[in-house]
Parts: structure tokens; C-alpha cells; sequence
């Protein structure tokens, strides 16, 4: 029952009370608008902030995870490796002489 005494209320109202009404919505839905946008706004700049933080959280977490080389220290040598290494150093040092045996073996040409 009050919606139809709304809408004949309504239909003969004036036409510049018509026109007021529509003006004030135009108003109202303008204001909403900017309302919203300035809402819109607000988010995207707390956004921006929160991933700003969440990066510069992240870049000191990755570097305080940051691989360290270790010392080096070398290996203790036990007593088959260092008699390996005596044997490796004695071949090498037949071989340099052997080589510098053949050297001095070539004869120069002008030499008969």
C-alpha cells in the first residue's frame, strides 16, 4: 500500500520536483563515484606499501641467507697417501732425468 501511494505521490508531483529528485541522485551516485575512488586510492597505495615492506623483508632474509664460503682446511694425509706421493715424486724425477738424458745425447750437426 505505500509503494503505490509513493508512486501516485510521485506522478503527480511537478515535473522541477521530478527534476530535483533526479538531480539529487545524479549528485548522490557522483558523490558515491568519487567516494569510491578515493577508497579505490587508498587501497592501492596501502597495497603498494605492503609489498614494498614484504620486498625489503624478503632482499634481508635472502641475504642474511647468503652462502658463506667455508675455510678450507686441508685433509690430514695418512700414511698410504704420503708413501703414494713419494712414489708419484720419484717417477717424476726418473722421467725429468730420463728426458734430459735424451737431450744431451743429440749432438749438434756441425759437430762430427
Amino acid at each position: 500500500m505505500r509503494i503505490a501511494l509513493a508512486l501516485v505521490t510521485a506522478m503527480l508531483a511537478s515535473p522541477a520536483a521530478a527534476q530535483n529528485t533526479f538531480e539529487d541522485i545524479r549528485l548522490r551516485n557522483a558523490l558515491g563515484m568519487q567516494q569510491d575512488l578515493a577508497r579505490q586510492q587508498s587501497l592501492a597505495a596501502q597495497r603498494e606499501a605492503f609489498a614494498a615492506s614484504q620486498r625489503a623483508g624478503a632482499s634481508a632474509r635472502i641475504q642474511s641467507l647468503a652462502i658463506r664460503p667455508a675455510p678450507v682446511t686441508p685433509a690430514p694425509l695418512n700414511a698410504q697417501m704420503l708413501a703414494d706421493a713419494e712414489v708419484i715424486a720419484r717417477i717424476q724425477d726418473q722421467a725429468l732425468a730420463a728426458s734430459n738424458a735424451r737431450i744431451l745425447a743429440i749432438k749438434p750437426a756441425s759437430q762430427p
